[in-house]
């Protein structure tokens, strides 16, 4: 498994070395296999059928082509029985010293983020970045966010905020490119009715900046230390200055590992109304805690994907997932809806399953797309937009 995880990490480095912006950036390598890398941070398997065990080394990304249309005919069929995944290792979630607004000194920057130090402005008139002091392994360290304001930005109205969360290895320039060529912006998502923004993940020990979705007890030695949880809530609490920003109305998508951070802060916080994760359970020792808190949730998940596994167990960064139509069961349960919920199978085999008559009016919501690999990780134009639509009625 160490070696596995070794070829991959030495791949994604070579890929963040070149600093290239295309939408796909290939990696050629002699002792390993082609790689592709989405600018989203999102790094997805093969093309080709594994015949046996699949092997993790081996990834490659398919064309952004949505591989189904979850607005084509549906054929209800009948509830079946929730897989109970994994057995749950005995972990608890692993905090780190909080974030804190960004003060006038001097901090270290690490080489993922912005060689000057930015604060907040004074008014809301254009999209801007700034950083957010926080201390991680000991050090100050300056963690960049990008605030994007609508176009048509309106300083007599209130706007709900819209996160987005990039994969392993990805950056805010990578994601606000590539969300700008395919309309996935979140302007786009919301239609210019929310002010989008996208904070950077913190360098992990490989040099990756990525999310923190360890439990205590398990040292993956793949992912970033930072405590993310505390960081969002000290962008959020920054952000309340405006009084065009509503911070009682906070959403959150997320691609891949940063599917993993809005299932956590949907778990483990009371930050967020409504959460989207693309191609990632809930983790095991990281399910919801807060039960007076209910998160609209809404999963999307390729029933091929070999990064993390459909059916929930161990993945090839570490982590042991929850089954993924579990992780939407133990939701509906949490957000105390009605246990049975309404399945229905797409002529394409794509299985939606929609719980209802839930607390708050927070639904759950599921997709298994039936060829989906990991590049269901990739932002989606359709699906984003029953993301936001489901949304909107929280609004």
């Amino acid at each position: 498994m160490r070696a596995y995880i070794l070829i991959i990490l030495i791949s994604m480095l070579v890929v963040a070395g070149c600093g290239s912006t295309s939408d796909e950036t290939i990696v050629p390598n002699q002792d390993i296999k082609i790689v592709e890398v989405d600018p989203s941070g999102s790094s997805v398997q093969p093309t080709k059928e594994p015949t046996n065990t699949p092997d993790p080394t081996s990834t490659s990304t398919p064309t952004p082509t949505p591989t189904s249309n979850p607005s084509k005919t549906h054929i209800p069929v009948q509830p079946t029985k929730e897989p109970t995944g994994t057995p749950k290792p005995t972990f608890t979630p692993t905090r780190m010293p909080t974030a804190t607004a960004l003060p006038d000194e001097e901090l270290d920057i690490p080489n993922d983020s912005i060689s000057e130090i930015k604060s907040l402005p004074d008014e809301l008139t254009e999209t801007f970045e700034f950083q957010i002091a926080q201390e991680i392994s000991g050090k100050k360290i300056g963690r960049r966010v990008r605030i994007e304001i609508p176009s048509d930005f309106d300083p007599g109205k209130t706007y709900p905020i819209l996160f987005l969360f990039h994969g392993m290895g990805g950056r805010i320039e990578g994601l606000s490119n590539y969300n700008q060529k395919r309309g996935t912006s979140a302007e786009s998502i919301c239609r210019g009715n929310c002010i989008g923004v996208i904070p950077q993940g913190h360098l992990s020990p490989w040099n990756l900046p990525s999310w923190n979705l360890a439990v205590e007890g398990v040292n993956d030695g793949l992912e970033s230390n930072a405590d993310d949880v505390a960081f969002v809530e000290a962008i959020i609490k920054e952000l309340s200055k405006y009084p065009q920003i509503n911070t009682s109305k906070v959403f959150g998508i997320g691609y891949s590992n940063g599917a993993g951070m809005v299932q956590i802060l949907a778990a483990e916080s009371d930050l967020f109304q409504g959460v989207a994760a693309f191609a990632t359970n809930l983790i095991h020792g990281r399910e919801p805690k807060n039960k007076e808190h209910k998160v609209m949730v809404l999963q999307f998940h390729g029933m091929r994907d070999l990064v993390i596994p459909y059916n929930g167990g161990l993945s090839i960064q570490g982590h042991v997932f929850v089954d993924a139509e579990e992780s939407a069961r133990i939701w509906a349960e949490h957000n105390e809806c009605d246990l049975k919920p309404s399945v229905n199978i797409s002529l394409e085999g794509d299985k939606t399953i929609e719980y209802s008559n839930c607390g708050e009016g927070k639904k759950v919501f599921h997709i298994g797309v039936k060829n989906g690999r990991h590049d269901v990780a990739r932002p989606n134009k359709e699906y984003l937009d029953i993301t936001w639509s489901l949304f909107e009625t929280l609004l």
